[in-house]
This record gives C-alpha cells, structure tokens and sequence, in this order.
C-alpha cells in the first residue's frame, strides 16, 4: 500500500487543478507562484507558450517545465492541453446566476438587470484595444459587409446589419439559411468581410457558413461567448462577450454594447461620410414615410 502511494505522490493524475491540489506544499515556491496563476488566469494560460506563459507569471522558463514534470506530465505540451480541457469542460457547463444571488435589490427584474449590469462590465474589462480598432477598419474599408447570425443570434445580428447598412453601402445580413444568403456568400471574397454572432449552443449552419466564408478567404470578426468558442479558431478578429444564465434565455446586453461601440467607431472613423450616408437614409426614409413620425429630427444628433 504505502509503495502505491508513493507512486501516486510523484505521478499524480486527474485534472490540472487536482493535480495542483495534490502537490500541495511539495512545490518550490516558484512553482506554486506559477500554479496560481494558472489556476487564476485560466483562459490566458491555455493559449501562451512556455516563453509566454513564464514571462506572464513572473517565472523563468524551466519553472515551467519544471512545474509540467512535477505535475505528472511529460512535457509542456501535454500539461497545456490539461489546461485546455480544463477550459472546454467549463464551457460545457453553462455558469448560472443564481436568483437569490445578492444584487441591487429583491425583486426579479433588478435580479435580471444585476446580471446584465455585470456581463456589460465583464465584456468591456475583456475588449482588446487593438482589436477594437482592426474590427472598426474593416468594417469601414471593406468591399462588403456579411452579418452573420441565425436562430437566437439573429437579433443582435439585425441590429448590426441595419445600423451598419445606415452608415455604409454593401452590407447584406444572414440571419436564416436562404437561397439570397447563399447568393451573398457566394458573391463575396477576401475583400470584404463577416461580422458574425454564435453563442452557446452555437447553431450549426453559422458554423457551415463561417468555414464557407473563410475557404473563400473572407476576414472574419467573431463575437462570442469563449475562445473555446467552435467559432473562436475560425475568427480574424475575436471578441469574447461573457455569458451568463439565470434560465434558457440568453443575456444579449454584452454582445448590443458591443455592437454599438463598433457602429460609434464606423461612424467616428469617416464622420463625413457616415453623416452623408445618415442624411441619405433620412430623405428615402422620409420620402417613403418609413416613419410615422416625420418630426423627429435625428439629423440634429449629427
């Protein structure tokens, strides 16, 4: 028995997490420090490479594989894919917020309000600068502009489409699998671009029309929930909007901030123009009675 235990000690198994818990105390001090920020940085952790990942956790380079042999496995590369699986069962399991969670006040919409208030902030803590300002670039400078998005995530997608439509020409949207959406993909190249939404349980057919749209050599700006995510490998540009659930329906106010910081940024990035395509929609609108209310001066936001 005891000789059994001393194999489990040195070659411990199970999760990385288990397996952090097993070694306990056994591990040098740095290699706890690296440990910890593993276990707290997750999702940073399972993308870097050895370099990368001692340099962000203030460790050298043979803590890292120092740390992997310690932890049973036979070199960084498999100790990373402990902690990719690690990601992917967490992904598999939707995070809750659970109803009787403390927020800003007892009833059921404040509840509601609680958890989009901390998906918004959540989703703006996790925007990337630099890939704020390539998504606003491409969705200016592009030929065309294809909005993706199906079933649940058709909402948010429509949202984008018409806004975007307003400021810029070419831009067609994808929100039910169709014979003028198959002539859209069909008629677009690298020199244009998709905006395309897919959240858990990630329908099919946008995932169909996402790997047709990069055989073609389409750009793709991706918003969803993880980067492990089935359409996080297949994005150009990729924003994660945190998702969060107190029942089956989906939170979307992370995902429409979003959207609308990208349509201020297309704005912003020719005002001239976008003020022109704006006064343009105005006079068909107004011409076509679009609107019942013909007083409304939104030229006056300009």
């Amino acid at each position: 028995m005891a000789k059994h235990v001393r194999r489990t000690e040195e070659h411990p198994s199970g999760s990385v997490l288990e397996r952090i818990r097993t070694m306990g105390e056994r591990l040098s001090p740095k290699q706890r420090q690296l440990a910890r920020f593993v276990v707290e940085s997750g999702s940073e952790a399972a993308f870097m490479n050895s370099v990368a990942l001692a340099a962000a956790a203030g460790v050298s380079d043979a803590t890292v594989s120092r740390l992997a042999t310690a932890l049973g496995y036979t070199g960084f590369a498999e100790f990373q894919a402990g902690i990719q699986a690690l990601l992917q069962e967490d992904i598999s399991s939707l995070r809750r917020f659970p109803l009787d969670r403390e927020s800003s006040g007892d009833t059921l919409f404040a509840k509601v309000f609680a958890l989009e208030a901390g998906i918004l902030n959540e989703t703006r803590d996790a925007v990337d600068a630099a890939a704020y300002e390539r998504a606003v670039n491409l969705l200016s400078g592009a030929k065309k502009v294809l909005v993706v998005g199906y079933e649940p995530n058709a909402c948010v997608a429509s949202y984008a489409a018409f806004f975007l439509g307003v400021l810029r020409a070419n831009v067609q949207s994808a929100t039910t699998l169709d014979v003028r959406v198959f002539n859209a993909v069909q008629d677009i190249g690298p020199d244009s671009v998709a905006l395309v939404f897919s959240f858990p349980r990630y329908p099919r057919r946008i995932q169909t029309t996402v790997e047709f749209l990069k055989a073609k050599g389409v750009p793709v700006i991706g918003i969803t929930d993880s980067v492990l995510s089935p359409l996080a490998p297949l994005s150009d540009v990729l924003f994660p909007v945190p998702m969060k659930f107190i029942t089956f329906i989906d939170p979307l106010a992370g995902a429409m901030a979003l959207v609308h910081s990208l349509l201020i940024g297309v704005f912003l990035k020719d005002a001239e123009r976008s003020r022109g395509q704006v006064r343009a929609f105005e006079e068909f609108a107004g011409k076509d009675r679009y609107f019942l209310r013909q007083d409304v001066d939104i030229l006056g936001l300009l």
